[in-house]
């Protein structure tokens, strides 16, 4: 989902989920749930997921 929405390669999409989750102090696996969730649900959108990578860039 992360790499969709970000447009990335399946490894730098892991490498932004690794840093939110050490930045957020969480496992990988607990943020990408939350993300997921929070996509699913509407409150976050991938164009939101992608300026939260870009500030990291």
């Amino acid at each position: 989902m992360v790499s969709l929405a970000l447009q990335l390669e399946t490894a730098d999409a892991l490498a932004v989920l690794r840093s939110q989750a050490y930045g957020s102090d969480r496992t990988v696996d607990a943020l990408a749930a939350a993300l997921a969730a929070d996509l699913v649900a509407g409150r976050l959108t991938a164009r939101q997921l992608g300026e939260d990578a870009d500030s990291d860039r």
